[in-house]
């Protein structure tokens, strides 16, 4: 997987920053690295495909469960999701392993919930 260029990391800014286009982000970091991880991102992210329908229901389930306490919205959560990965971007990780993204999400759910 290629290293990131300060270019590319002001790209992905853009897109989910400023345009706030989740699915668009994740497609480009694709373009970028050829990190498979990123198309099913993407589908999750705009709830598209089997993984978005997963996503969906998943989502429908834990606030059966905790309705009380679940108030973050999918859209809010999912951005967070995108922002975590942008964020190890920016701190200098240019090409996180797979397993460092899968690290990364993990961590930014469990700073949102």
């Amino acid at each position: 997987m290629p290293d990131l260029k300060n270019e590319d990391i002001s790209e992905l800014n853009d897109l989910l920053r400023v345009d706030g286009n989740r699915g668009q982000f994740y497609w480009r970091y694709y373009e970028m690295t050829g990190e498979y991880q990123a198309l099913i991102q993407a589908q999750i992210t705009t709830y598209s495909g089997v993984w978005g329908g997963l996503a969906v229901t998943g989502n429908y389930f834990a606030k059966l469960v905790d309705q009380q306490n679940y108030h973050l919205t999918l859209d809010a959560f999912s951005f967070q999701i995108a922002n975590g990965l942008l964020l190890e971007l920016e701190d200098g990780d240019l090409c996180p392993s797979p397993r460092k993204v899968h690290f990364v999400d993990r961590n930014t759910l469990k700073s949102i919930t």
